[in-house]
């Protein structure tokens, strides 16, 4: 299509529209259909890939053999009718290629799977050139296409990246906010307690933010707290520092200070 009436013929008028439409139709629906692919290869973690790829395969088989039944030639010669070991080997490349696709799709994304075929396209294209015997002449113009593609893609895979990198950082930086507390229990999860570490869980009236956060509970205390990670409302907070024992507390142990010190005075409630 690029040098279409390069050889003197009407230009414009020579161009195959019907080609054109049915090309774009193929790289829509093929660009959704990653998509697609890729979010149930990613919903269904659990599953192992082969019985993913298995039952996708499955419906493109039986969806390829209901179009291919409707062609008058193979309704009259049958479907294997003029298969040679050419048409063997394209419809293995064909396997090994969806296979590699699912891998990809699995592994990355969509648009890392289209920049994979548009590589392939280019590295195709140079070996129809560089090979001897294909009879194919080199064109840049067509070349700089292929690899404008690339580029194209490429440059979109990067643009949101640097929006997301700032918001992240504007995030860490994020400066402290007063939350309200609702309620607060002095006695932690069973599992900091069984390795003998005193905390404390704790309901706030706003979200709090996901992961490990610090922060000062009542203006006083600092605490390291992290967040639930099913209610972002609920946490578990650990004390950084406790409360001096006061001169009233060391009276009241009868002059022992280590006594005072085990002995401090609660500052939290019991509920």
């Amino acid at each position: 299509l690029v040098d279409q009436g390069s050889d003197g013929g009407s230009g414009a008028g020579s161009l195959p529209l019907m080609g054109v439409m049915c090309v774009m139709l193929k790289v829509a629906v093929s660009c959704y259909c990653a998509v697609l692919s890729e979010k149930y290869l990613k919903a269904f973690s659990d599953m192992p890939l082969y019985a993913k790829i298995s039952g996708l395969a499955t419906t493109w088989a039986m969806a390829s053999l209901l179009m291919s039944s409707m062609e008058p030639q193979v309704q009259q010669e049958g479907f294997f009718a003029h298969w040679d070991g050419m048409t063997c080997l394209v419809a293995l490349s064909f396997t090994v290629k969806t296979i590699s696709t699912m891998y990809l799709l699995q592994a990355l994304d969509s648009l890392q799977k289209n920049i994979g075929e548009a590589l392939a396209v280019i590295v195709i294209y140079v070996s129809q050139v560089t090979l001897p015997g294909l009879g194919k002449s080199f064109e840049l113009s067509v070349f700089l296409l292929a690899v404008l593609v690339v580029a194209l893609v490429k440059t979109y895979l990067i643009s949101p990246k640097v929006g997301a990198a700032k918001a992240k950082k504007q995030s860490l930086h994020a400066p402290a906010q007063d939350t309200k507390l609702v309620s607060l229990n002095s006695r932690g999860t069973a599992l900091m307690q069984n390795i003998g570490i005193d905390t404390m869980t704790c309901e706030v009236a706003e979200a709090l933010p996901s992961g490990v956060f610090y922060g000062m509970l009542g203006g006083v205390h600092p605490v390291c707290g992290n967040t639930h990670p099913s209610s972002p409302n609920h946490c578990e907070l650990m004390l950084l520092s406790h409360p001096p024992v006061t001169p009233r507390d060391i009276e009241a142990s009868k002059g022992c200070f280590e006594n005072a010190a085990v002995k401090a005075a609660p500052f939290l409630p019991s509920q």
